[in-house]
């Protein structure tokens, strides 16, 4: 008698369906890992910033070069495509992010020795004095000095790759000692100075601007603010400079007006800023003295300083 070698079906059945516990599993395994690296690399860069804020700040320097070649390398970052049309300006979204990663990464705050203060200290100390880097180079614009009622008339220039103060500028006689403000125009290599207050204490304000090389350190006067104004904001949009916000002339209101002048025309030109060059334009809804002002892609930005209402800050 010839014994049947062929496989029940029942064996066969229970392979198969073995086979096809395996395959699901193992597709539903893949779909999984896929979708945890999906959202990991999605969410990478916002949780590695997350854990560098949360984390307690270090005690360590940063060096110069470090931060120029994080700079550098920062730079060098391509535009994201949600960066806004024109000019590029600024980064992504996405590279803003990483931006902050990076600047944060490198080191943290800490506190100077005294050796490092003589080393920083300025010749004529000062305080609250307006200020603004270029390049390796930042400038101070007076402050006051001591005391309130006396002010530094000096632009000092401390060179931060080199640790060293240069030689400081006179400031122009008519020109105010604290509370102007500064933008610097990469075309013409100027740096403005608007408006502010002559004086020490609680000086009047003037509406007198001026303008600094900063490759000759020749100081020239533009035609004057409309208005005297503490703290204005000033920023530089392509050939025209904005000035906006700030306290007003007595000092007990904050001021909305926002006027415009084009510098790049004159200096194109040759020629001098008319007196009658300022321009008005659309007012701010809110404003202060003492904030920060910049431009960044389409946009003018004024952040933070003191609210000024019937003298009430």
């Amino acid at each position: 008698m010839v014994k049947n070698r062929s496989t029940p079906a029942s064996f066969l059945g229970s392979h198969r369906s073995i086979i096809s516990i395996f395959f699901v599993t193992a597709i539903f395994a893949v779909a999984t890992i896929q979708l945890y690296v999906a959202n990991t690399v999605h969410e990478e860069p916002q949780q590695k910033l997350q854990q560098t804020l949360s984390q307690p700040p270090s005690v360590q320097h940063v060096s110069h070069q470090a931060r120029k070649h994080a700079s550098a390398e920062i730079a060098s970052q391509p535009i994201g495509e949600d960066e806004v049309e024109g000019p590029k300006t600024g980064l992504s979204r996405a590279s803003a992010l990483n931006l902050v990663a990076k600047l944060v990464n490198p080191g943290s705050w800490r506190v100077g020795t005294s050796k490092e203060y003589f080393r920083y200290r300025p010749p004529i100390e000062s305080f609250e004095p307006p200020s603004i880097q270029v390049g390796d180079r930042v400038y101070f614009f007076g402050g006051f000095s001591g005391a309130l009622d006396t002010v530094c008339r000096q632009i000092q220039i401390l060179n931060i790759a080199t640790d060293q103060w240069e030689k400081p500028v006179p400031i122009p006689e008519d020109m105010a000692d604290s509370h102007q403000g500064l933008a610097f125009d990469e075309k013409s290599r100027f740096i403005y100075s608007i408006s502010g207050q002559l004086g020490g204490g609680c000086a009047t304000t003037t509406k007198r601007s001026f303008r600094m090389h900063i490759d000759t350190l020749e100081t020239q006067e533009i035609p004057p603010l409309p208005y005297g104004r503490y703290n204005p904001g000033v920023a530089i949009w392509g050939d025209h400079l904005h000035v906006f916000g700030g306290s007003n002339e007595r000092r007990n209101m904050s001021a909305l007006d926002h006027w415009v002048v084009d510098v790049g025309k004159a200096f194109r030109t040759g020629g001098a800023l008319r007196s009658d060059s300022w321009t008005r334009v659309s007012d701010l809804p809110v404003s202060g003295c003492h904030g920060e002002s910049f431009r960044f892609g389409h946009h003018l930005y004024h952040l933070g300083g003191c609210y000024v209402d019937q003298g009430v800050s």
